[in-house]
């Protein structure tokens, strides 16, 4: 299984994130299909299509967001502005 990473939302953080979700291993479903003459394939297609799962915070392990929650922005400009004056 392989990695994709994405910058994300974590609520439990309550910050962004470079979240991640496991993906399938191509290479190794390419050699399965090679090695069983094609049977291996409506497997593949399987898991190419169902096995992608969500993006995690690799903090907390809770599923992240692609946008920021409207009650977050705020506690976000607050930290940013924190973060400048120090």
């Amino acid at each position: 299984m392989g990695t994709h990473k994405k910058r994300m939302f974590c609520e439990e953080e309550i910050e962004m994130v470079l979240a991640e979700r496991q993906t399938p291993n191509h290479l190794l479903h390419l050699v399965l299909s090679l090695v069983t003459a094609g049977l291996w394939l409506p497997i593949w297609i399987l898991v190419a299509l169902f096995a992608g799962g969500s993006y995690r915070c690799p903090r907390c392990g809770a599923r992240t967001l692609g946008y920021v929650p409207r009650k977050y922005k705020q506690v976000l400009q607050r930290k940013k502005l924190g973060q400048a004056e120090a």
